[in-house]
């Protein structure tokens, strides 16, 4: 008896989205945009706010202020550290792990070829790829004694590495970035973190271009490659030669710690004021101290990385998506009271209320898995365009997952139930 009445009511509903084609279309094309609207825009916010590490909570960025009052925007402490500041907070190794960072981009080569190509690489200290959770497929990080570089090695990307050898695994082989030899002892897997958060100061964070490789910061500087992201100076260089920027104030290379717990980021924070002290004592601060001790979401606030205009487009599209379930509704409701006398005719022939909003609740589901099939192709349609035009770090994220997929089919299905709830009571209350 109950398998007989479900079959009458999806017959029913299907009969209904046959007399009204045209009307059930739209209603279905009206959610589809909604859903594909709020979709996008919150997959993108989603992608730019979150952080892509598995210890973020224990990552810190130090700021220590070397220029003074009125140096940075509103008195705080600049984005980085001058070269002085960050070797003396590296050498000190107060913290469970510290690494300074900076981007270089670099002439690249297997050794006994004539061709060179252009690599995006970082210096960084031994302690990075522990504190960033960096993949490894073959190797690992460079060989130190006491935390001291002991030879000119490299980690590379597996990307690289099939470029130059056509194989992933070139962990023993040698190549020259910018001329020097150095020995490969380790190929990352594909490491696409989103947003970059160890270098946010030059590209906010999304820079198009993969990593290619990693080279040991003592190595950089005695090589003397220079930077080639972020540098600010609060005067001017005579010359802009490695050995002045290295001896200057100017700002180009990232820190990062890593504390375990409350204990130790009150007695890290203590050691940076303490640190910015016995610069004010040795003549190089004429002001008080004036450090910071960021978490890593606090430090993307920091740098504005996800800009105010983003979380105002998430919410646009909710508010979108609200207005075109009031539309749908609208519209079924239309549809409905025109087939009054046809519910009316149900009642009579003995249909319940309960039957009624039966019908009307299986015709809005099945509309919702039509509006849902609308939305997977106009969102597989967005989402290529945007895998095309966006930076490569955000648009390796613009794919349709599992999760995303289910969250455009029960937001389209619930979204046309929701619709369907005052055309149901109204109808439901027909004699």
């Amino acid at each position: 008896m109950h398998l007989q009445k479900l079959k009458l009511i999806w017959y029913f509903a299907y009969k209904e989205i046959l007399l009204t084609r045209m009307s059930s279309l739209l209603v279905s094309a009206i959610i589809a945009c909604g859903v594909i609207t709020s979709a996008v825009t919150i997959k993108l916010y989603q992608t730019m706010s979150s952080v892509p590490l598995q210890d973020a909570n224990e990552l810190y960025v130090p700021l220590v202020d070397m220029w003074g009052p009125g140096g940075w925007d509103g008195g705080a402490p600049p984005p980085a550290l001058d070269y002085f500041d960050a070797i003396s907070l590296v050498n000190e190794r107060r913290a469970r792990g510290q690494s300074a960072v900076y981007q270089i981009d670099a002439a690249v080569r297997s050794i006994g070829k004539p061709y060179d190509r252009h690599a995006l690489g970082y210096a960084v200290s031994h302690d990075f790829f522990k504190m960033f959770n960096v993949p490894f497929a073959h190797g690992s990080d460079w060989h130190v004694d006491g935390g001291i570089m002991q030879d000119y090695e490299v980690v590379i990307s597996h990307r690289l590495a099939m470029a130059l050898f056509h194989t992933d695994n070139s962990v023993g082989k040698d190549i020259a970035v910018n001329g020097r030899s150095y020995q490969i002892v380790g190929v990352m897997k594909d490491w696409h973190p989103v947003p970059r958060v160890f270098d946010v100061i030059n590209d906010g964070g999304f820079e198009a271009r993969p990593v290619d490789f990693f080279i040991p910061l003592a190595s950089a500087v005695a090589q003397g490659i220079k930077n080639s992201g972020f540098r600010y100076c609060n005067s001017k260089l005579l010359k802009k030669s490695f050995e002045n920027i290295e001896h200057s104030t100017c700002i180009w290379i990232g820190y990062f710690v890593k504390l375990d717990g409350p204990q130790e980021y009150n007695s890290y924070l203590a050691y940076l004021t303490s640190y910015a002290s016995e610069q004010q004592l040795a003549g190089r601060f004429t002001w008080r101290p004036n450090v910071r001790l960021l978490s890593i979401r606090d430090w993307l606030k920091y740098m504005h990385v996800v800009p105010n205009s983003a979380s105002v487009s998430a919410l646009v599209s909710v508010c979108f998506l609200l207005i075109c379930v009031v539309n749908s509704s609208g519209i079924l409701m239309s549809n409905f009271m025109r087939r009054e006398r046809a519910f009316i005719l149900h009642r009579a022939l003995g249909a319940s209320s309960s039957d009624l909003r039966a019908i009307i609740f299986t015709y809005a589901f099945i509309v919702g898995v039509f509006g849902a099939l609308w939305g997977w192709l106009g969102l597989e349609s967005i989402l290529f365009v945007l895998r095309r035009e966006l930076p490569f770090a955000l648009s390796d994220k613009m794919h349709l997952d599992l999760e995303l997929l289910l969250v455009v089919f029960s937001t389209s299905v619930l979204s046309l139930v929701a619709s369907a709830v005052a055309p149901a009571i109204r109808c439901s209350r027909l004699a």
